[in-house]
């Protein structure tokens, strides 16, 4: 694995905690994760857990959202 991937690897998964344990927006999540911006994000989202981050924060998510 390259370094890149790793990085790419953690801040995926921290996408994913904050998707599902807050109610950033996708542009506030990717800033906070290191990300360029909520495309990249979510491109690299779907690499990593076949589904969008917008799904997979509906599958999983812990914090409701009024």
């Amino acid at each position: 694995m390259s370094y890149s991937e790793y990085l790419n690897r953690l801040r995926i998964g921290e996408a994913g905690r904050l998707l599902v344990s807050t109610g950033l927006r996708m542009n506030e999540i990717a800033d906070a994760c290191g990300i360029s911006d909520q495309s990249r994000l979510a491109a690299l989202f779907k690499r990593y857990h076949h589904s969008s981050p917008v799904a997979y924060r509906k599958l999983n998510n812990k914090f409701k959202i009024t």
